[in-house]
Order: C-alpha cells, then structure tokens, then sequence
C-alpha cells in the first residue's frame, strides 16, 4: 500500500552496498481530506500522509487502542455488488467478481473529476510493484518458484482481459472499452489496485466474505505485530486504532501473517526483518520425546525405520530466535535434560545455548540492507539474504541469552 523511492539497478551485493542514490523526481503529495469519505457526523481521526517509507495514514490526535479512527459508509466501497449496478456493466455482470471490478475502476477514473468515488481514484498509486509486473531481468533475482508463479499469474491476468474483450465483442460493448480507453495495461493496473488494497469483510453474521475496496482504510501500511483492528457492521467499515498512538504516529494494520513471497507477490513490497521469515533446523531425538517437542511447536518426522527416533524440525524466526522446541531438541539429544523434564535450569540451558552455538552454521558476514537500491532489487535483497540474516539473529540472540544467564547470581 505504499509509493517507494526509485533508485539505481544493480544485481550485483557488493555494487548495490557501494551504489549512490539516484536523484529522485517526487510529486508534492496532495493530501486529501479522508473525512470525505467517513459517515456523515463520524470523527475522522487520520489523515493521509508522506512517510518516509511512502504513503499512509498517521493520526491527528492522540488516540486509544481500540478506538474508532475512521468509519467509511459501504455504499462507499468499491464491491463487486456495487460494480453491477452500473449502467455501462450491465450486459457484462456474468463476468467474475474481480474483473467487473477492474471494469468499474477503470470506467470510473476515464470520467475524471466527475466519475463516481472520484476522490479516491485520484489518490490510487499510478503504478504498482507487484511481481507479475516484474521484467524477465528482475525476475530473475527472485527464486524460481516465485519466479513460476510470478509469470503465471501474469499470464492469468492477460488470459482475464482476453475473456472480457470476447464477452465484450459478443455483447457488443466493445466500443464502450475502447471508448474508455481500457486495454491490458490498464487493466494490469486496476487488478493491481485489487491485489494490493482490498479486503474481505463479512457483512452479515454467517455470510461469505466479500471483496471491498474501502477508500481511505487502503492507505493504512502494514505492521505484522499488531492485532486485527478493523471490523465491518451492515452498513459500514470501522477502521480501530491497534494500540495507544500519539498525534502524527503511523497507523498501521496487520494483513496477515504472510512470508515475503506472499507480500511481493500479491502487494508489491516485503519486510526486512518479517517475524515469519524462518530456517529449519533438525534434531535426531529419542521417539519418547516426539510429544512434548510437538507440543512446543517442533514438526516431527520419521528418522529410520527401527531406530526408535524421530526428527525434530524446528524453525527459528526473527519473531523467535531461540523457540523453546529448538533449545529442548538440543538438550534432550545431547542427553543434557532427562525425558519428560519439561523445565531447564541455568546449568542445563546454557550447556543447551553452547551446543546450540557450535552445532549452528556460523553467522555470514551479514551486512545491514542498502538503503541506496531500487525498490526492486531491494526487495529481491532481502529475499535473497533472508537464512542469512536470520541466521545471524539466531546467534546474536544465543549470545545475549548466555550473558543474561551468566550474569545471574550462582546458588
């Protein structure tokens, strides 16, 4: 959901650690008044803002968590519902719920100032980062399962427009495409638009979740340590505050817990220290120990048939460097805790933290993420470096966990 600053293009690490920054040429922002899309007598309590990191929605007065900050009317909302009762859609309203999405956006902004939701159009990114939009030599940074599905998915959207175009020509609504000046570019666009910035919302207790893209709510950035904060009655989209925020702080939203992969894909950016970015570590265990290891949140597989042992899988994050399942699994094969001891004391935890340390691959020389770099080729970076980095978390975090436990009085 935000604008990025462009800078050079560089494959290469050590070129991009070295590269200056290009001149960027930015628009003044044009800030808009997002109590313009609130119920009418409802307190607007964001405005729409120029962070460093891009566009998004800081508050304009010291706030709670869990208060109301914005409350957009659904009638407001772009829908699929609300895109069928368009007058120029109605012989095209068979078509998916998506493209007759797309459709309204695009008819929308080609009106200009006097299209429907027109206050909202103008504040839509002009371009979006989304990998299917990628080149063939920006890909090619990515690895190649995000690469597949990068150009899969590109292709399903040129497939998309060919249907409409067809459904259109039988119709005899081409002319109003044309008309509109709607071909696959901006198409690519409007479905990028969707991507990125709509939500599923149960309007109705029981009901299927439906696609709305509520204007303003789409500007709020996200931060994945935060709770949900939004909730959606019969009429209207209440977007809450996730905790205490001071006048001018950000307001984010959480979108999910999603890997990188995901966030590039289907949003257009990643997050440098992403709490589900993990490795996987393994640990041959005793077969007795396999329960209480999975009730820590080890995954087990078989080892060999007859051994009496199981693999304990464990998955060190940057939300969680040192999960309990991978100290036990340490402990409990090196025979420094006995089975079923389901506590550790400062001896055994730190004889676990220095196994840990020497069993690990070392640290590479991680170096912090250049600031100087395309957004593209940084988002690929952080991919690329990613078991790197939080290799290095892991071992930082050992490290301060023995000073900590050293530092404790000895009984």
């Amino acid at each position: 959901m935000a604008d990025y600053i462009i800078y050079t293009k560089d494959l290469s690490l050590q070129a991009a650690r070295a590269a200056e920054p290009v001149r960027v040429l930015q628009r003044k922002p044009l800030v808009t008044d997002l109590g313009c899309f609130s119920v009418a007598g409802s307190d607007c309590a964001v405005e729409e803002h120029a962070f460093s990191s891009g566009r998004g929605l800081r508050v304009r007065r010291p706030v709670k968590a869990g208060e109301a900050v914005l409350t957009v009317p659904l009638h407001h909302c772009w829908s699929a519902e609300r895109a069928r009762q368009v007058p120029e859609l109605a012989s095209l309203a068979s078509l998916p719920d998506e493209d007759l999405m797309a459709l309204h956006l695009l008819l929308e902004r080609a009106k200009g100032p006097t299209g429907w939701n027109a206050t909202h159009l103008r504040i839509l990114p002009e371009e979006y980062d989304m990998t299917p939009f990628w080149s063939d030599s920006e890909l090619a940074r990515l690895d190649g399962e995000l690469q597949a599905t990068s150009r899969k998915l590109a292709t399903q959207v040129q497939t998309d427009f060919a249907a409409i175009i067809k459904t259109a020509q039988g119709k005899g609504e081409d002319g109003m495409l044309l008309q509109a000046g709607i071909d696959l570019e901006s198409f690519k666009w409007a479905k990028a638009t969707l991507w990125s910035r709509c939500t599923d919302l149960s309007v109705k207790k029981d009901a299927a979740p439906q696609r709305f893209l509520v204007p303003g709510f789409d500007l709020a950035n996200c931060d994945q340590s935060l709770p949900v904060a939004f909730c959606v009655s019969e009429t209207s989209v209440i977007l809450k505050a996730a905790k205490d925020l001071q006048e001018g702080e950000e307001l984010c939203i959480n979108y999910g817990p999603h890997p990188n992969n995901h966030l590039l894909l289907w949003y257009g950016f990643v997050i440098d220290e992403n709490p589900c970015t993990s490795i996987t570590i393994e640990f041959p265990v005793d077969a007795a120990a396999a329960g209480f290891l999975e009730s820590l949140g080890a995954q087990m597989r078989d080892a060999e048939p007859g051994s009496g042992r199981v693999t304990a899988r464990c998955q060190p994050s940057f939300r969680d460097p040192i999960p309990c399942a991978m100290l036990f699994a340490a402990a409990v094969c090196n025979g420094i805790c006995a089975l079923g001891q389901t506590s550790l004391n400062v001896e055994q935890e730190l004889a676990a933290l220095e196994l840990l340390t020497k069993i690990l691959p070392p640290a590479s020389d991680v170096q912090p993420l250049p600031q100087t770099l395309d957004h593209r080729q940084r988002c690929a970076l952080v991919l690329l470096t990613a078991d790197d980095r939080v290799l290095a978390t892991v071992h930082s975090a050992l490290q301060r966990r023995r000073v900590q436990l050293n530092a404790k009085p000895k009984k």
